[in-house]
């Protein structure tokens, strides 16, 4: 199960119609992922598309609308909310800070190289 969550966590998940496919009760699929991760799999596909999201944040400059849309929300705004919620910044927020700290970083490093 969470090979499959890893493989669609972008796309919309039915832990129903997957419970069905595997022949197991849908809570009984919710309660096993949550003793094994300590999540459940709603919250780990969260997770995923945060974590995911962070990357792109990271190291592109797509805007926050591809971002959602890559990462599998289905709004900007959603997404920008929900990330908000999360992490106490905005996506630009976020973005901007990295990017920051990766210059100051990177300031630095240069500084060293001269001594």
């Amino acid at each position: 199960m969470k090979q499959y969550l890893d493989d669609h966590f972008t796309h919309d998940v039915n832990l129903s119609e997957l419970a069905q496919s595997i022949g197991l009760n849908k809570h009984h699929i919710i309660r096993v992922f949550h003793s094994a991760y300590g999540i459940s799999p709603i919250q780990y596909i969260l997770k995923k598309r945060f974590d995911e999201a962070k990357f792109y944040l990271r190291t592109s400059e797509s805007s926050i609308r591809q971002i959602a849309e890559l990462c599998g929300f289905h709004s900007a705004n959603y997404f920008s909310q929900m990330f908000q919620k999360k992490f106490g910044l905005s996506p630009t927020q976020y973005r901007q800070r990295i990017n920051l700290l990766e210059g100051m970083e990177e300031g630095e490093l240069l500084g060293a190289a001269e001594l």
